[in-house]
């Protein structure tokens, strides 16, 4: 039974940069990783297999600075030891399984579908290669580079995914390679479903102009809440409850502030209520004085409890969180007043033509 080899090129820059310029990876200081001489063991809990990890000197010099290009080899080293900052690029590396048996060979072989072995490689290659980029993302603070996503089959078929993380498959130690394709690809594209009316109208425009005149600064929970629907938006929804919530915090004492005008004496008398439970306090705020809707006072209810559940017992936030964030994100504009607050979601592609 011969040995399957296996190489993936994942890319780790994010679709769009705040700052206007893209990172391609993580970033080295007077150093870059010189790929597989550099490789990294990754550890999977199997025996019968080896995954590696790397970053290769991709680049050329421009004015006497190593500029990242994935398609040149040109990197001088004397100005690499000097170079402040560098791009490594994509995350390249290897996985190699050990006697694979000879009916998935022949698959591979004759171009049959393989899909059992799609999964049994997308089980031993994710999770350690996620938990790699966390720790970059973590530990060592780059949090510009993205995190790897998980294979989800209602939006991707498993051939769609592994060309997602640029798999090729070999079966003579890497002399000859083909791409790693279980079954079709197929992926679902829902630009229709993009609610391109978040993005800025005329109306918003006149608004601005208002808020400009009037030389206005944009509240903290504001702030904070603008940073939730951010986070929402990047699938990074365990740090998005945590500043969703922390947002709903802050709305709730500016409703209140605002409502009794500063009037100290009817201040104090609030020193009960605030020792109340956040949900308590949202219940009673929501049900008596502010038109928010129902099924958004049910849901950020749910999002303070997935809150704390990810906080204080670390689990994992659920299927439903998208739609708990969302009810509380518009529960939170409501109790700032906030009726010109949008919640946009940034789509690279596609586009929509809307009747006269």
């Amino acid at each position: 039974m011969p040995d399957l080899l296996l190489k993936f090129s994942i890319h780790l820059e994010q679709t769009y940069h705040a700052g206007g310029w893209t990172e391609h990876g993580p970033l080295f200081h007077r150093w870059l990783p010189d790929g597989e001489r550099d490789a990294i063991e990754v550890s999977t809990c199997e025996n019968d297999v080896r995954l590696r990890v790397w970053f290769e000197r991709r680049g050329y010099v421009d004015r006497g600075f190593i500029t990242y290009d994935r398609g040149r080899r040109e990197v001088d080293t004397a100005i690499m030891a000097r170079q402040g900052k560098l791009d490594a690029g994509p995350l390249l590396g290897s996985l190699l399984v050990r006697s694979l048996p000879e009916r998935e060979v022949e698959a591979l072989r004759k171009g049959k579908p393989y899909v059992a072995l799609g999964k049994k490689v997308a089980r031993l290659l994710v999770p350690p290669i996620r938990r790699f980029v966390k720790v970059l993302r973590t530990n060592y603070g780059q949090y510009w580079i993205r995190e790897v996503k998980k294979w989800d089959s209602r939006s991707e078929s498993l051939g769609s995914y592994c060309s997602y993380l640029g798999l090729a498959w070999s079966l003579d130690d890497g002399k000859t390679w083909s791409p790693f394709r279980p079954n079709i690809l197929r992926a679902s594209i829902t630009a229709g479903g993009v609610d391109f009316s978040q993005y800025l109208t005329q109306l918003d425009w006149k608004q601005i102009s208002d808020i400009s005149r009037k030389g206005d600064e944009p509240l903290l929970p504001a702030v904070l809440l603008a940073k939730t629907n951010e986070l929402l938006r990047e699938g990074n929804l365990r740090y998005a409850l945590v500043e969703g919530v922390s947002a709903l915090e802050l709305a709730l004492h500016h409703f209140i502030e605002q409502n009794l005008r500063a009037d100290k004496k009817l201040s104090s008398s609030m020193s009960t209520f605030w020792q109340l439970p956040l949900r308590t306090q949202v219940v009673a705020v929501a049900a008596s004085v502010v038109a928010i809707s129902r099924e958004d006072l049910k849901n950020t209810l749910a999002a303070i409890e997935s809150r704390n559940a990810a906080v204080h017992e670390g689990r994992a936030p659920s299927g439903n969180t998208k739609l708990e964030l969302l009810g509380l994100m518009r529960t939170v504009a409501t109790l700032l007043g906030a009726a010109s607050f949008k919640f946009p979601d940034f789509y690279p592609s596609g586009n929509l033509l809307y009747p006269p």
